[in-house]
């Protein structure tokens, strides 16, 4: 069996260039042993010849992620080998049947299956009764600020259905041209003093 390297050690060997030769796929596989999967992928990704041993070693973490119900490791494999929604969904079950409710609500949220979410945030005390569920997770949204001309002219319309609508423009205020900083910290220190 292989000996797991300290953690110095382990940076050079999985991170760095190790000044020897290393046998990852028996080092991932003492890891994995070890029950520590995300070393073992660590390890995985670094076999470069021989794939059949990589294959055996991804799969190998992943099935024991898919027994625990462990969403971390699960998505980690998922960027080595997608996953399809019957392992996610068997990971759910696992995570739900031993009581890892955070982990049953990550998964559910990567389903996409909103009754589930819904139960569990209640569980969790995330959300009253009366609010919706969560949605399903999506890349967040950005809105940009207009920078040009024709950008400022489309964003026109919008700030007088805002004002229309009685709600405040989300401007930030902008300093007076004869106030400072240092103006500020003078007049606080008159005030503290008087």
């Amino acid at each position: 069996m292989t000996r797991i390297p300290d953690a110095i050690s382990r940076r050079e060997i999985v991170y760095g260039e190790p000044k020897r030769p290393v046998d990852y796929l028996a080092l991932g596989q003492a890891y994995h042993e070890a029950g520590r999967p995300t070393d073992a992928l660590d390890c995985a990704l670094r076999i470069k010849d021989d794939p059949a041993g990589h294959d055996a070693l991804v799969t190998a973490v992943r099935d024991a992620a898919l027994t625990r119900g462990d969403f971390f490791v699960l998505n980690r494999v998922n960027g080595v080998r997608e996953l399809d929604d019957a392992q996610w969904r068997k990971g759910f079950d696992a995570a739900k049947a031993s009581g890892k409710t955070r982990f049953a609500l990550k998964f559910a949220k990567r389903l996409g299956d909103t009754a589930e979410i819904q139960r569990l945030e209640l569980e969790l005390g995330l959300r009253s009764p009366d609010e919706p569920a969560a949605e399903p997770e999506a890349a967040p949204q950005v809105e940009a600020k207009a920078e040009t001309p024709a950008a400022a002219a489309e964003a026109a319309p919008q700030a007088d259905e805002q004002a229309e609508a009685g709600e405040a423009p989300a401007e930030a205020e902008e300093p007076k041209a004869d106030e400072t900083p240092a103006d500020d910290a003078a007049g606080d220190e008159a005030k503290a003093e008087g």
